[in-house]
């Protein structure tokens, strides 16, 4: 016999049998083109050691962009209200895990050819409680995850030339 509190309005927590990273929620995500968005709306840490994992699932075969953030009671990028502080990092194909992220990413995780996508979400503040929401906006095809060259002094010379053909990218980071 289990009895499961939840706050007033809030769902239970469809995904709290994932508690571990050998048994994450698994998301195949859906593509609308070559965009998708994965979240995990109604997620819920019930007890202070209340530890999430979810997986993505990428097929192989092309290159993948995805941009993460934690929407909850320090930073709700979506205007919807959250009561837990929640922190994350995420591994690509089993490897090594990442820095913990607080909120927003600075950039994007990239995953080239495809695989899986391991988050592992817990409370900021060890032991509290509450609602957040998981953001995952991902892009797939060739390219995703190159960085744009704005606004740089770029010189190719010489102009025209029958020859060696010079770059200068300056200080192109």
């Amino acid at each position: 016999f289990e009895i499961t509190i939840v706050e007033p309005g809030v769902s239970p927590d469809v995904y709290e049998n994932n508690n571990t990273e050998a048994s994450p929620y698994v998301f195949n995500p859906s593509f609308n083109g070559n965009s998708a968005s994965v979240l995990t709306t109604g997620t819920n840490m019930h007890v202070g050691n209340d530890y999430d994992y979810f997986s993505v699932n990428l097929p192989g075969g092309t290159d993948y962009a995805i941009n993460a953030r934690v929407h909850d009671s320090y930073s709700a990028g979506n205007g919807q209200t959250y009561t837990n502080d929640a922190q994350f990092s995420y591994k690509v194909n089993g490897g090594s895990w990442s820095s913990t992220y607080d909120d927003v990413m600075g950039g994007a995780i990239v995953v080239n050819g495809g695989g899986t996508v391991t988050f592992f979400v817990a409370d900021y503040f060890q032991g509290t409680t509450g609602t957040y929401l998981l953001d995952l906006q991902i892009q797939r095809g060739a390219g995703v995850g190159i960085k744009d060259i704005t606004g740089s002094n770029i010189s190719v010379f010489p102009n025209p030339t029958n020859g060696a053909l010079f770059i200068d990218a300056g200080n192109v980071s």
